[in-house]
């Protein structure tokens, strides 16, 4: 509902014709706020608005009813399922002079909208790319190598964790990208605030790979479920956590009624297939998807009756890998 609210009010300004000259849209995530940053530092300043790949398009939609803006998106894939409404919201915006780039490196189904200028090409992080492209000030390597790091799930880095831990939510993604942009990595109150996730994520993680659970596919490939329904929790920590102790090929993450990561292991799957094929995407390593549930199983598991069926994504990984 305060999505949907917000969408609206995002429309209404694009009708009366008063957003800004120039808009960011990013993702929501360290690598996104970083991508951001380094946008912002070239550039100057503009409109940032936080998206997903499922929901990239209405916003974009909302965007289209303006003339004449200048518009960069980072660190967002075009998943398969919502290809077709993107490049109708491009193309008319296009046609309403927008001048449009947008930067990725996740993998991507094939889109053609003339007048867009796409950069999407295999990096560590959209940041990467986006430091290639506008080059930017002094801080900008190191906080480049802070999104390589969250974004590869690496995390050898001190900072790069606490940043990935706060990065949850419109407040703290904007709090850590004005504290990035006046050159302050590491704040003490971005400092106490990932204390607290930390410890609150830590025993999540420990009760989930208490109920871990392990599959084989078809070929003989091992797989880990960890099900953090119905509150979710830090997926790519306890990934790498579990496949330090056991060199799983991969690993599924459940979150909550329809949400899902894959995470590569030891093996060489390319995982964006499954993800593709449950109304997702990203990269061969790490991607995300959603259960399709029925209207009543989906209000069954909000109430927490069901958790949400998972066999059929199972199914297709013990089949397919």
């Amino acid at each position: 509902m305060k999505y949907q609210a917000w969408l609206l009010k995002l429309k209404l300004k694009s009708i009366l014709g008063t957003l800004p000259s120039r808009i960011f849209i990013t993702h929501t995530d360290l690598d996104g706020v970083v991508s951001y940053v380094v946008l912002r530092k070239k550039l100057g300043d503009g409109l940032l608005l936080f998206s997903t790949p499922r929901k990239i398009h209405q916003v974009l939609e909302s965007l289209a009813h303006a003339s004449g803006r200048e518009l960069y998106v980072t660190d967002i894939g075009v998943n398969d399922s919502n290809r077709d409404k993107v490049e109708r919201a491009l193309v008319k915006m296009v046609s309403k002079g927008w001048k449009i780039t947008w930067i990725d490196h996740h993998r991507w189904p094939e889109v053609n909208v003339p007048g867009v200028n796409f950069i999407v090409r295999p990096a560590p992080s959209a940041a990467q790319l986006v430091y290639e492209v506008f080059d930017g000030d002094h801080i900008i390597p190191k906080l480049v190598e802070l999104a390589n790091d969250a974004d590869t799930a690496t995390y050898s880095l001190r900072e790069s964790k606490i940043l990935a831990t706060v990065c949850r939510g419109s407040k703290w993604l904007r709090k850590v990208a004005e504290n990035l942009l006046n050159g302050e990595i590491v704040t003490a109150e971005v400092e106490e605030r990932a204390r607290e996730l930390m410890e609150r994520d830590e025993e999540r993680i420990k009760e989930a790979l208490f109920r871990v659970k392990f599959y084989r596919t078809a070929s003989g490939k091992e797989f880990a479920v960890i099900d953090f329904r119905p509150r979710g929790g830090p997926g790519s920590q306890a990934s790498k956590r579990l496949v330090e102790a056991r060199p799983v090929d991969f690993v599924l993450v459940l979150y909550n009624c329809v949400r899902f990561s894959l995470y590569r292991g030891v093996g060489g799957q390319d995982l964006s297939v499954a993800c593709r094929k449950f109304d997702g995407g990203g990269h061969p390593y790490a991607c995300g998807g959603k259960l399709n549930l029925s209207p009543l199983e989906r209000v069954l598991c909000l109430i927490g009756l069901i958790k949400g069926p998972a066999d059929k994504l199972i199914e297709f990984l013990k089949s397919n890998y």
